[in-house]
């Protein structure tokens, strides 16, 4: 329990060659240093164009929350695989990238609505006079509900399967 902290990985340090890191840890999008070389910025977020360039500089993309600002981790996921299939035509292959992973078709006549799981919240009235959590946070059912949930269309089970029962993105 406790503060998360980093823990020995016990195996040798791996060295990757590149020209420059970004640490991105969710916190706050530090955008003015790249505003200064060029990088179009609006209210403290990246300015990007459909394939998620960033516009100013054309070999550099953007996407998760120094883009849109605060968002869910599925939003930044969905963002980062936009990036790479942009990068991937960028760079001259067209080809859709997918797992090497045959499934079963799967049967979507079965599907039922499975709605997004609510927080629930303490009165306004409770609130003013402390600085308890106001959200209650998720019971484990609703934790369950939430994680099976399709993200997409709000259906229990659909998964992401796409083309002839193959993962794609």
């Amino acid at each position: 329990g406790g503060r998360p902290a980093p823990v020995e990985a016990n195996r040798p340090p791996v060295a990757l060659e590149c020209d420059i890191v970004i640490v991105a840890i969710g916190q706050d999008v530090v955008s003015g240093p790249f505003a200064d070389r060029g990088l179009a910025c609006e209210r403290g977020t990246f300015v990007v164009d459909d394939a998620l360039r960033c516009i100013g500089l054309s070999d550099v993309y953007a996407g998760g929350d120094c883009m849109r600002g605060p968002a869910s981790a599925i939003a930044a996921i969905a963002d980062g695989k936009q990036a790479a299939r942009s990068i991937d035509a960028a760079l001259g292959f067209h080809r859709e990238v997918a797992l090497d992973m045959a499934l079963e078709r799967p049967r979507l006549d079965d599907r039922v609505p499975w709605g997004r799981a609510m927080l629930g919240e303490r009165s306004p009235e409770d609130c003013r006079h402390d600085f308890d959590l106001v959200e209650y946070g998720f019971s484990e059912q609703e934790m369950r509900q939430e994680a099976a949930r399709c993200l997409n269309c709000d259906h229990f089970g659909c998964g992401i399967l796409h083309k002839e029962g193959r993962l794609a993105w």
